[in-house]
């Protein structure tokens, strides 16, 4: 393989997950030709006309959010976008429409789309994302393209059964993708297997994809990064008041919602001080019980997150089935102890960072919440560690640990 081919990678994501973002910006920066495909992407020469269209107040609105499809190290200029279908997409979505059809025929629609540029192109690699990718990497294997399978989250074959049990003890908790779907899983697994090569963000992604049959030669585990400036741990004192407990992510029985919200609940008045930020996907009369014990914030913009971080004592994650949490990494940077499960794919480590406590457990969480409340010079050394081990996962890190990757399994640029 020789000349532009040999130094193409393309990359394609349909949905808005930062880290993807880093991914494209970090084969970029390595030196790799190709492009960042994705449904919608912030340009703001192209959207300014639109905007400008808008009154100030709503248009302010739309700025904040457009900016989650934004990534500062990314070329616009080689990033591919599909923003008039995706925006009806999302106008769909918010008037009640579509729900999880409309995005899997999204998902689909961009897989063919890729399919076609791979065997058109027959770039050196195509690197795609679970869920969107199974016909990208078939044509890839068919054109002898690298297809490099993005396993963002615990394969589906492992993390259904936990689901569709955490349904059975928490059914008050349960939303629409916490059901059996077959079909999918199916797929996922087929996509798994027609993969040259997948990137595992954790031990924990890796550990699910051995247990479909991907042989572990085929899989590197490639840790996420975070942007060590700007999250930092705060400037001066702590404010006195309760314990400052943070979650961000979705509102969900996968994220080990119930366990947190029970787990804060038994807790002595006045204790902690609970935030969750986050879109609110279990079903709001699950919540209403707990409605003294935390403050709902449903949405920040990720460019805004890190104040909420600096301003936390405390970070609390229990999911059940997980990549690696991108908040977790945030946390560690900000100088939070951290609360999470194995299952969370996190790079904490039991009792130096934080502490690791067994999914769908209440009991062991609120201990652990409660020692740390308690437990002022802990908490103190925990954080100072935690910040320590945030600076071994920068995005400059994650990019040197990608660059060994991709030149061991496609050679250099």
């Amino acid at each position: 393989m020789t000349g532009q081919r040999q130094r193409c990678i393309e990359i394609f994501n349909p949905g808005a997950m930062h880290f993807t973002y880093a991914l494209g910006a970090a084969v970029q920066a390595l030196g790799y030709a190709g492009r960042y495909h994705t449904s919608l992407y912030y340009k703001e020469a192209r959207w300014r006309p639109w905007l400008a269209a808008l009154p100030p107040g709503l248009r302010r609105r739309a700025e904040r959010q457009l900016r989650r499809r934004l990534h500062p190290a990314l070329d616009p200029a080689r990033v591919v976008s599909h923003d008039l279908l995706e925006a009806l997409r999302l106008a769909a979505g918010r008037l009640g429409f579509g729900g999880s059809g409309l995005l899997r025929w999204r998902n689909r629609a961009a897989d063919r789309r890729m399919a076609r540029l791979v065997r058109r192109e027959r770039p050196a690699a195509v690197i795609g994302h679970d869920t969107a990718a199974l016909l990208s990497l078939e044509a890839a294997r068919e054109v002898g393209s690298l297809g490099i399978l993005n396993q963002v989250i615990g394969h589906r074959a492992v993390g259904e059964p936990l689901l569709l049990a955490e349904l059975a003890r928490r059914p008050e908790f349960a939303s629409e993708g916490l059901r059996r779907d077959p079909a999918m899983t199916e797929l996922c697994r087929r996509e798994a297997l027609a993969a040259g090569h997948c990137l595992a963000p954790s031990e924990y992604v890796r550990d699910t994809l051995e247990v479909v049959g991907v042989p572990a030669d085929r899989i590197s585990v490639l840790p996420y990064g975070v942007d060590v400036e700007r999250f930092r741990p705060r400037a001066g004192p702590r404010p006195p008041g309760p314990l400052r407990l943070l979650f961000v992510g979705q509102l969900s029985a996968r994220k080990g919602l119930a366990y947190l919200l029970e787990a804060v609940a038994s807790l002595p008045p006045g204790l902690v001080d609970t935030t969750l930020i986050g879109p609110l996907a279990a079903p709001k009369a699950a919540l209403d019980r707990f409605a003294p014990h935390f403050r709902h914030l449903p949405t920040v913009p990720h460019h805004e997150i890190h104040r909420h971080f600096a301003a936390a004592d405390l970070f609390v994650y229990p999911s059940l089935h997980e990549g690696s949490a991108l908040a977790i990494y945030e946390a560690l940077a900000s100088g939070l102890p951290v609360i999470a499960t194995a299952n969370a794919g996190s790079v904490v480590q039991q009792g130096r960072q934080g502490f690791l406590v067994p999914v769908a457990s209440v009991v062991p969480l609120a201990e652990r919440i409660r020692e740390l409340a308690e437990d002022e010079a802990l908490r103190g050394r925990l954080a100072a560690a935690a910040r320590e081990r945030a600076l071994e996962f920068t995005w400059k890190h994650y990019q040197e640990r990608l660059a060994a990757i991709l030149a061991r399994v496609t050679g250099p640029p």
